[in-house]
């Protein structure tokens, strides 16, 4: 037999206006015979007495005639021109139902049985010698494919190796062979400890099909792609069969993040080597202050007050580039992009703090003057006489995020800062939302030696205790990310995020 994708077609026989598929008879169009009363209720939904079945009556009128409204006058032995239009073809079939007037041709009142001419036709295409021999081949063919099928997949059946691969193949198959007994009822006796499927996805859907077996308890245990649902008959060990997943899963995912971290560390110490023997990779005539030549690259960061809050990330990034826009800020600015689980956000970087500050108060002037003029757009003189003298001799407002604006206090003498540490303000948005957090953080990074390829630093983040420590390891003197302009995360970008947020 031709091997079929699928059970091999039934064959149709087609007469006079009919179709026989085997045992069903039906129009050609494959409508099968209304009842002349329920034909009543179609075309006349207002006689029934609730407004539900009247409402019911118009959506199952709509349905059955949007195609062909011949196919009940061809039931019940009505004739009609082939090229009579839909209009026509219902008022035929509302008479016949309404006084029978129509149906006198077929013998019939009210549209109440079928003709004998119908009838007659149904016999003669159930004794058609030709048809009846496709069927009986057919039927052959559609038992052989079953039997194929099923040794097919009693074969898979038969190759699973888990009772995780026997419940993704046939989950009703499962739940007899572990929990029922030949009757389909409860058997405790058959498992009696409780079991975990592993590599098995659908469990909202065994949840669902274990209610409908008296006694059988089932709960998810693990973390990530080790995830993996539990069954059994004692409710306690079930959950601790799960609490158990979760704790292996934990030391799988330590013990995987270690071997990251080793293989990450293997890199960075290929790099480190080569950076001291080769010597630093500057530009001596560049006015850009050497250290932050040299901190250009690409890292990975170890963080583990946010490591602790938000431990799925294995290690954290940043790249340090140069300035997006080098005339604003000078050269002795640069810029770095920060990617934490929960925050990022562009840094900015400097030998100088007075220099960065000056930066940023400059740029939150700018932002403030910036949203002065959208509202002296709307204001009228009074309004701004009246907000001018009530604005006087008061402190300017807090940004959010917790930032106090003003002039910065004054810093620590330049020749007093350390050979290899970089001062740097922060600010950026939440990971996951999106939403700005413009007030800027500030902190710093000290590079352990001459190399600048490992750094310990100090630098206060969102959610987190002010003066977190954090390590930077570089992985390559090239940055991998270009951060945004410090501008795109300003008190202006804030308020059009949250309202975008909520609108």
């Amino acid at each position: 037999m031709e091997e079929h994708t699928g059970p091999p077609e039934v064959p149709v026989l087609k007469k006079n206006g009919f179709s026989l598929r085997d045992q069903t008879f039906t129009t050609s169009s494959g409508h099968r015979r209304v009842e002349g009363s329920h034909l009543s209720e179609l075309f006349f939904p207002e006689r029934l007495r609730l407004k539900w079945q009247q409402k019911s009556a118009e959506e199952e009128a709509k349905r059955l005639f949007r195609k062909d409204f011949g196919a009940q006058l061809r039931w019940y032995g009505i004739s009609f021109k082939s090229n009579a239009s839909s209009g026509e073809l219902a008022s035929m079939l509302r008479s016949a139902v309404v006084d029978g007037k129509a149906c006198t041709i077929a013998a019939t009142l009210n549209c109440k049985d079928v003709p004998e001419s119908v009838l007659a036709i149904e016999r003669r295409m159930r004794a058609d010698a030709a048809y009846v021999e496709k069927l009986r081949v057919w039927r052959a063919e559609r038992d052989e494919w079953g039997a194929a099928k099923k040794r097919k997949e009693d074969e898979k059946w038969a190759a699973c190796s888990t009772p995780g691969e026997q419940a993704s193949m046939n989950l009703d198959k499962f739940i007899a062979l572990y929990f029922l007994d030949s009757q389909g009822k409860p058997d405790r006796t058959k498992t009696s400890e409780p079991m975990a499927l592993h590599g098995f996805d659908d469990r909202a859907e065994l949840h669902e099909r274990a209610k409908r077996v008296p006694g059988l308890e089932t709960c998810s245990g693990g973390e990530y792609s080790a995830r993996a649902i539990c069954i059994g008959w004692d409710r306690g060990a079930v959950w601790a069969l799960a609490r158990r997943l979760d704790e292996e899963s934990r030391l799988e995912e330590a013990q995987e993040k270690s071997d990251m971290w080793d293989r990450a560390m293997e890199q960075h110490r290929g790099l480190a080597e080569a950076a001291r023997e080769n010597g630093p990779e500057v530009t001596p005539n560049s006015m850009q202050p050497r250290q932050l030549q040299l901190c250009r690259g690409a890292y990975i960061i170890k963080c583990d007050a946010a490591e602790a809050e938000w431990p799925a990330q294995p290690f954290f990034t940043l790249s340090v580039t140069n300035c997006s826009e080098p005339f604003r800020t000078g050269p002795f600015i640069t810029m770095g992009w920060l990617e934490l689980s929960h925050f990022e956000g562009t840094m900015l970087l400097g030998r100088d703090q007075e220099r960065l500050d000056s930066y940023v108060q400059n740029s939150s002037d700018a932002e403030e003057e910036e949203d002065d003029d959208d509202d002296d757009d709307e204001m009228g003189e009074e309004q701004e006489e009246a907000v001018s003298t009530s604005t006087q001799g008061t402190k300017r407002k807090q940004a959010p995020g917790g930032a106090k604006r003003g002039r910065p206090p004054k810093k620590a003498r330049k020749d007093q800062v350390p050979a290899r540490r970089i001062y740097l303000r922060l600010r950026g948005r939440e990971a996951t939302t999106g939403m700005v957090l413009p007030g800027p953080r500030s902190g710093y990074i000290e590079f352990t030696d001459d190399s600048f390829t490992h750094f310990k630093g100090v630098v206060d983040l969102p959610y987190l205790k002010p003066g977190v420590t954090f390590e930077g390891f570089k992985m390559s003197h090239t940055a991998k990310k270009r951060p945004p302009l410090w501008e795109d995360f300003s008190n202006d970008a804030y308020e059009r995020a949250n309202t975008a947020r909520w609108r």
